[in-house]
């Protein structure tokens, strides 16, 4: 085999260069950094979720959600009304605000994709997603010989998330 694992992992990180770039040039203002775009996104689909709740979906400490959301709330992105069953606890939800700059930012995210592929056949992105879809099977299937129960659950709970880890 010419290509190396190495030489794909650069590629990948290479794209990944540009994405990240292309998408800060096209957001400016009206960017929001990933973590926010993961807790609009739940409290779109999941409206009155607690801060636990969150962390637990994105994996990552109260704390840190804690952080997010005072900052978040600051910004006019979520508002926080306080549980009537349990006044310690408080239901985030996001604003209109946070619902226009998310769909803005989706459509961003569209057009940078859009732009990292143009000038690629149907087939070729097609095949390149099929052979993607099978290196990460393979690549599950050899964990296991690896990785413990614990670690292993960890990847499929961030692959069936789409992916998505503290990014």
């Amino acid at each position: 085999m010419d290509t190396s694992f190495i030489d794909i992992a650069n590629t990948f990180a290479k794209l990944n260069i540009i994405k990240h770039n292309l998408y800060h040039s096209m957001a400016k203002e009206n960017r929001l950094n990933p973590c926010q775009m993961q807790i609009i996104e739940y409290l779109l689909d999941h409206p009155g979720s607690t801060q636990i709740e969150i962390a637990n979906k994105m994996m990552v400490t109260p704390a840190s959600i804690t952080l997010t959301t005072k900052r978040m709330e600051k910004q006019g992105l979520i508002t926080k009304e306080v549980d009537r069953d349990n006044l310690r606890c408080k239901k985030l939800f996001a604003t209109n605000l946070a619902e226009e700059l998310y769909r803005s930012n989706i459509k961003i995210f569209r057009k940078v994709d859009r732009i990292l592929f143009e000038g690629l056949p149907e087939r070729i992105i097609l095949q390149l997603n099929e052979n993607l879809k099978k290196a990460v099977d393979n690549s599950l299937n050899n964990c296991t010989k690896v990785l413990n129960e614990k670690e292993m659950a960890k990847i499929t709970t961030i692959l069936n998330k789409g992916g998505k880890q503290n990014d």
